[in-house]
This record gives structure tokens, C-alpha cells and sequence, in this order.
């Protein structure tokens, strides 16, 4: 069984208990599950308790992924705790989630900056499209299973559980999934003249075909010409001299340019550094880090975060490939 296909499974069982209510064979399903688990030795539950953690703990629990989220619980805060000491908790309310995670709530954010107040609620992130997050709860409203949209980076987000899926899966993903996360992203892929180079150890020839004129070329250098031959390009050491005029110092291998030049990419499993810390859709968020990874590209949307963990989606333009 693939990632993706675990992630589901958890939400699936909570949608067969869509529109449960207090009191129902669907509320006392879920409290039948949670209770004969023992995993939460510190309380059982009664039909009169709130019970939007136990939904969430008991979805985990029916479909055999309790190994993978110790932090069943009746109570948001302790989940929380638990949460973060096995470390799976994510405190970025800018993060974007995965189906099957779990998201906290609290109701007393204020919208500014990093909520960190206690939990009131928990649900199951189902998916998550142009922006928006489709959450199923339990206990929702009135007492009953149900769904809530929510923007991420949201108001009211306390943060999310992340269990390792992964960890669970048998089977890698489609060959699609791969080929679709090897795209980039970026206004102009070609190089320029003029473009800065910074070389370290690069072969260094007379012309295109002939004599190699060093073989360790370090330095600050900038690209003559646009122009490629025979797979390299003429540089010069003094920017002032590109163009057709100015005085060629020697030939490099094309390679050489389009790794190290200005004219790099934004691309899966690439890093790039934040130029300006807002979301895809205009919302603010802190960085932490100085570098942080490409998780994915689509378009101009580059989700960046460390290593797999999500940080945000961000437009390519306020981004630098580094």
C-alpha cells in the first residue's frame, strides 16, 4: 500500500460516520473503538464527554495506524504534548498539510503571528486545493461528524500532527507523481551575457575545440556571450567586457555556467533562500532558516520546507535558487 493510499484510510472510516450526532450508533462507534484500545489509560469516555480527539484518535485506532500516532487522546492539549514528543508536531501555522494529518485548533487566536495558545478542537485534514484546507470532525457544531473549510495559514490553526506515513507504505508512489515533481520553475531558464559566474576548479580552453589553458579556474567571472559552441561558453574576467567587443579570457564547458551562473533554476531538490516571506496566497509567514528545500513546483507555486516537512507554498518570484 502506497503513502498516499495510508493517508486515506483514516479519513475514509471518519466519512462512513459523516453526519453522526450525539448520541448516535455513529458517536458511539467512535467511543466504542477509542475505549476497548486502552491506549489512553487515563480516561474512558462517556456519550456526555466532548469528543472531537477521541473521533480523530478512534480514526487511527480502526484502521491499524495507532503505531504511527502516540498520541491517542481524549484531550487536544495532551495530544499536543504527546505529539511533540514523539515528533510529529508541526508549530507553523503557514505549513500545508497532507491528507490524514491532524490539525489543532484554537479559538482565542488573535490572526497575528505564530498561534501558540492552548487547543480547543482537532480534526483530519482530508485535502487540500487552491489554498483551501477540507477538514472532517468530530463533535463539530452541535455534536456531530462533519466537515470545515480553511484557508491555510488561517486564523484560528494551533498547528498539526504529522504522522509518518511512510513509514507504514509498501509501495512507492506512480511514476506520474515522480515525473510531475521534476519540473521548474523560474521567469527565464536561458543564460544571459553578462551573467555573474563563480568558478571552482573549472577547465579553462583557448576556443571551443583546442588546447586547455588551466585546469582550475577559481573566481569571479561573467559569461562573454549567449552564445553555446560545441557544448561550451567564452567568459571574461571583468563584466565591463562582455559583448562582442570586449576581451575574451578563455572557454569553459557549458556545465560549468548553468551550475554555478545567475541564470539558476528553481527545481525539486534544489534550495533556495526567501526573499519575501508570504504565502502563495498573500499571507505572511516567519522563516527560520537561511536555506530551506524545494518540495515541489508547479507553475509559479514552489512549496519549500526541510527536508519533507512543509514550511509553505511561495511564488517563485520571491524566491532565489541557491
Amino acid at each position: 500500500m502506497t503513502e498516499k493510499q495510508l493517508r486515506q484510510k483514516s479519513v475514509d472510516w471518519l466519512e462512513k460516520l459523516n453526519g453522526s450526532k450525539d448520541g448516535s450508533a455513529g458517536h458511539l462507534k467512535i467511543l466504542d473503538v477509542f475505549n476497548k484500545s486502552g491506549l489512553c489509560s487515563r480516561y474512558k469516555m462517556t456519550k456526555n464527554d466532548p469528543w472531537c480527539a477521541t473521533a480523530a484518535s478512534a480514526a487511527m485506532i480502526a484502521v491499524g495506524q495507532a503505531s504511527i500516532f502516540p498520541c491517542v487522546e481524549c484531550s487536544c492539549s495532551a495530544m499536543i504534548r504527546l505529539a511533540k514528543a514523539a515528533g510529529i508536531w508541526v508549530e507553523n501555522d503557514a505549513h500545508i498539510p497532507k491528507t490524514g494529518d491532524k490539525v489543532l485548533y484554537d479559538w482565542d487566536d488573535s490572526g497575528k503571528g505564530d498561534c501558540t495558545g492552548d487547543p480547543e478542537h482537532v480534526g483530519t485534514v482530508v485535502s487540500v486545493k487552491n489554498g483551501k484546507i477540507d477538514v472532517i470532525e468530530g463533535n463539530m457544531g452541535e455534536g456531530k461528524v462533519g466537515h470545515r473549510k480553511l484557508e491555510v495559514n488561517g486564523r484560528y490553526i494551533r498547528g498539526y500532527i504529522c504522522p509518518k506515513f511512510a513509514s507504514l507504505a509498501t509501495k512507492s508512489e506512480t511514476t506520474k507523481t515522480t515525473t510531475t515533481t521534476t519540473k521548474t520553475a523560474t521567469s527565464s531558464s536561458k543564460v544571459k551575457a553578462g551573467a555573474k559566474l563563480t568558478l571552482k576548479k573549472t577547465p579553462l580552453y583557448a576556443s571551443s575545440t583546442t588546447r586547455l589553458i588551466a585546469s582550475n579556474l577559481t573566481g569571479t567571472y561573467y559569461l562573454w556571450s549567449a552564445e553555446k559552441v560545441n557544448g561550451r561558453y567564452r567568459i571574461t574576467n571583468a563584466k565591463e567586457n562582455a559583448g562582442k567587443d570586449g576581451k575574451v579570457t578563455g572557454w569553459i564547458d557549458a556545465k560549468y555556467v548553468t551550475s554555478s551562473s545567475a541564470s539558476k533554476t528553481i527545481k525539486v531538490g534544489g534550495k533556495v533562500k526567501v526573499k519575501k516571506a508570504v504565502t502563495y496566497d498573500g499571507k505572511p509567514f516567519t522563516t527560520y532558516q537561511d536555506k530551506y528545500d524545494v518540495i515541489e513546483v508547479k507553475g509559479d507555486r514552489v512549496v519549500i520546507g526541510i527536508g519533507k516537512t512543509v514550511t509553505a507554498a511561495v511564488k517563485a518570484s520571491n524566491l532565489t535558487a541557491v
